[in-house]
């Protein structure tokens, strides 16, 4: 039996052991708990690549001893350069630096909630591991300490933004490493930091500390509360609707849109495809529904600015050439819609995942159209800027371009000079390649309300633009599938024109030239050809001109002439229409169509190079008291879809005729340049000669 005191010295030693337990308990709770809720937190998003899962089994990086407790430490975890899967690495052998912007200062927007992401430094590889912690490829474990200090300090996790996948991303950036010679921005070292407790003020304490790291190229700071308007407006309708209404289609206040159309007989080519970019739009409008591919797995877009906006951009652009409603400028291309802000099978999908996205399922020459603006430098309501200025958005518009992929993009309706002082860090950067776009009034002034400067390339119509959506002028039967109106305005409204402009000239060079324009020679065409900005402000406040699509044409078909390759592309530059009546004999010079093809000749004229393009018959000697015929007619080599032969015939009766063969006969078919020579001896009686022509 335990005497009292002895009683009393185990009970305390038996509590003391228990305190223990139970604290260490605690605190292994304490430690483990955020590593659980964090890793679940982004398990969901570890679907995008196929090589997240490995990360997991990886060898912890050591922590510098005065990092806080190892298993916090540990959310950063270090892998050799080579183990980055082949498929995500983006480097090409024999490519020069790529010049990274100057850090810019960081900038705090609105709303109480916000999101923050960071990109890391291209050499490290920053990548996402499915548990939350971030996988950074180097050989170097000094090269992260700054970085694992600040991840250990605040328990913070890591998680991918983009909804495409790390090898889709790497194949964008080799695009545009084969394009420029040049390494590219690492897109998908762009990572969402999770942070617990994220009030508005720790959010901002983070974001700065993690801006200031050497391994972080930059922190950015969105709102998600609060996110940035679309750059439009509606008023209430004053006109009725119809086609003839849509101004911007004409050429005296428009960009001259039935000149192409009638011309060329080209209203957009289904292999051209145009990918609007913004929050969201209605799939059930009558003169949309069934026209618009939406960005696959979407499960819901963006609903706080209404879905009124996007179906009036795509209501300018690609609504149903029928007999009701509008008429949009180029309804035969292919036309899709990637919601900003926005739910998916795979997550949530935010601003600059949604552009990575829409640019890495973008060909070169086709067109992404960024609708959305952002917070200028002095964050305000009313102070609202090109999207790209945000470097993130910046960093992949500028990839995009490098892989030949055309970005229209809203100047934004902030009133901003972006010459300004302001704008010297966004300035410094360099140009994006980008098409910015300023809003004019029908007389070709800038709008007040819009952003200008040397950065802003074109102007395009920014009020009473008649397109789909809203229902100010009419909601037919109030139904809001029939909703139209005359009152689309602003930057917006600009874009949406001027995408469509730039889709029309597109077709033109692809169905005619055989080409795709260039971002840089898009832009170079619409800014020489267009008609120049007026209004008292014109020489400080620029927007450019407004893109003209016959001088426009003129000037591509100058800088590409057209080889016509195809029939096709010859029935619609001289008849508006791809397959023309071969038959027929339009300037009645006595030449069927197919003929004056196959000659290079014009059918639809009478210039006078034709007459040394026809067939002509020459004798002379041959040096050996011999005679020879040459039968000589211009032949432009890249035509195809046809055929031709030389025949002979004695008799010119029907069953006569019979196709003259190089080498037989002492007969000589030779090529020079465009020019065909077809000879033979001269012989005894007669011969007659002929060129036939037939569609393949």
């Amino acid at each position: 039996m335990l005497s009292r005191g002895l009683m009393k010295k185990w009970q305390i030693a038996f509590l003391t052991i228990l305190l223990t337990i139970i604290f260490s308990v605690i605190r292994h709770q304490q430690v483990s708990k955020p590593e659980t809720m964090e890793a679940s937190r982004s398990g969901n998003h570890a679907s995008h690549s196929g090589h997240m899962d490995s990360f997991a089994t990886a060898a912890l990086a050591s922590p510098p001893a005065s990092d806080g407790p190892p298993a916090v430490s540990a959310r950063i975890l270090q892998r050799q350069p080579e183990d980055l899967p082949a498929g995500q690495k983006i480097g090409l052998a024999g490519l020069k630096a790529r010049r990274v912007p100057p850090k810019e200062p960081l900038r705090i927007p609105a709303g109480k909630q916000l999101m923050l992401t960071v990109k890391i430094v291209d050499n490290l590889s920053g990548r996402a591991g499915a548990d939350g912690r971030l996988v950074l490829h180097t050989a170097n474990p000094d090269s992260f300490q700054n970085l694992s200090r600040v991840t250990a300090a605040h328990e913070l996790s890591f998680q991918r933004i983009h909804s495409v996948s790390d090898e889709q991303i790497a194949e964008l950036c080799r695009r545009a490493a084969a394009n420029t010679g040049e390494t590219q921005a690492d897109l998908a070292a762009h990572l969402q930091i999770i942070i617990r407790d994220p009030d508005r003020e720790r959010v901002i304490a983070i974001a700065r500390e993690l801006h200031e790291l050497p391994e972080v190229e930059y922190a950015e700071l969105a709102s998600l509360d609060a996110p940035p308007p679309p750059p439009a407006e509606d008023i209430a309708p004053v006109t009725p609707l119809l086609v003839s209404y849509q101004d911007y289609r004409g050429a005296a206040t428009g960009v001259n849109v039935d000149y192409v159309w009638n011309t060329y007989g080209i209203r957009g080519v289904a292999e051209l495809r145009i990918t609007d970019c913004e929050y969201m739009f209605n799939p059930a409008h009558e003169d949309l529904s069934g026209l618009v591919e939406l960005q696959p797995n979407v499960v819901s877009m963006h609903p706080a600015h209404g879905d009124d906006h996007g179906t009036a951009v795509l209501g300018v652009i690609t609504s149903a050439w029928n007999n009701y409603g509008t008429t949009g400028i180029v309804p035969e291309c292919t036309t899709r819609f990637y919601p900003e802000y926005s739910t998916l099978t795979t997550g949530m999908q935010y601003r600059a995942a949604t552009l990575t996205a829409a640019f890495a399922d973008s060909s070169s020459g086709d067109i992404v159209v960024m609708e959305m603006q952002t917070d200028g430098p002095a964050s305000g309501s009313t102070e609202y800027v090109p999207a790209e200025y945000d470097l993130t958005v910046w960093n992949i518009v500028k990839t995009g371009s490098n892989a030949g992929i055309i970005t229209v993009a809203a100047a934004g309706n902030g009133g901003q000079n972006l010459d300004g002082p302001l704008f010297n860090e966004y300035n410094a950067r360099g140009d994006s390649g980008a098409i910015i776009v300023g809003s004019a009034t029908s007389g070709r002034a800038r709008r007040s309300s819009s952003c200008y400067g040397a950065r802003v390339n074109v102007q395009g119509l920014g009020e009473t633009v008649f397109t789909t959506g809203y229902g100010s002028f009419a909601a037919y039967g109030d139904d809001v599938n029939q909703g139209y109106t005359k009152s689309f305005r602003e930057t917006s409204a600009a874009t949406a024109v001027i995408s469509s402009a730039v889709a029309l000239l597109q077709s033109t060079a692809i169905r005619i030239s055989g080409i795709r324009l260039t971002p840089a020679a898009m832009r170079s065409i619409l800014t020489s050809t267009g008609h120049a900005q007026t209004g008292q402000d014109a020489d400080t406040a620029h927007i450019g001109p407004l893109p003209e699509l016959q001088a426009a044409t003129t000037a591509l078909f100058t800088l590409y002439p057209p080889t016509f390759s195809t029939l096709a592309s010859w029935g619609h530059y001289h008849f508006a229409i791809p397959s023309p009546d071969l038959t027929a004999d339009d300037d009645d010079d006595g030449l069927a169509s197919l003929m004056e093809y196959i000659l290079g000749t014009d059918p639809t004229g009478k210039p006078p190079e034709d007459k040394a393009f026809m067939p002509r018959i020459t004798t002379a000697p041959d040096g050996q008291n011999e005679s020879r015929w040459t039968y000589e007619f211009h032949q432009p080599a890249l035509r195809t879809g046809a055929s031709w032969a030389v025949l002979s015939s004695a008799t010119l009766l029907v069953n006569n005729w019979q196709p003259l063969v190089h080498g037989a006969n002492g007969i000589s078919i030779i090529r020079d340049g465009d020019t065909v020579r077809a000879s033979g001896p001269v012989t005894a009686g007669t011969m007659f000669l002929r060129l036939q022509v037939s569609a393949n």
